[in-house]
């Protein structure tokens, strides 16, 4: 999150929800007058993930394991709450430094909403054609979440 890197805090260092959030309400205005600019931001989908757990009192892992990622057939994904949690067949990220070498590229953030979505090819694949099958992937979310409720 870019307010991180504001605030000061480096993308080495371990994040959390209330990392993310103390520095949202510390926010004292807006960038630019609304409809004058744009400007892309993550934050949002931080507070929708806060909301999902206030709501269903589930964490976004668990939330959308159970609503999402199951009934779309997606057996291996998942929102990485912990970065300490080892994932099966996990293919770590690297990048070439300056120097021409390749170093480990990992994020420790432990926020969710904004990221942190875990995936294989093959989920993708299953979660794409049960989506298209049944038009919308949202029909399978909201008809589990109102099973539910009842």
């Amino acid at each position: 999150m870019a307010l991180f890197l504001l605030a000061g805090i480096h993308y080495d260092n371990v994040t959390t929800d209330d990392d993310a959030l103390g520095i949202i309400v510390r926010q004292k205005g807006l960038n630019f007058s609304p409809g004058n600019e744009w400007n892309y931001t993550n934050s949002d989908y931080l507070l929708l993930s806060q909301i999902v757990k206030r709501v269903s009192g589930k964490t976004l892992k668990d939330f959308a394991a159970e609503n999402i990622f199951q009934p779309l057939g997606m057996m291996h994904s998942q929102f990485r709450s912990d970065h300490t949690s080892l994932i099966s067949n996990r293919a770590l990220a690297y990048e070439q430094g300056e120097d021409g070498a390749y170093k480990l590229s990992v994020s420790y953030a432990e926020e969710n909403g904004d990221g942190m979505v875990h995936t294989s090819v093959e989920d993708l694949q299953s979660g794409t054609r049960i989506s298209i099958q049944q038009k919308s992937a949202a029909r399978i979310f909201w008809r589990n979440y109102k099973s539910r409720e009842s």
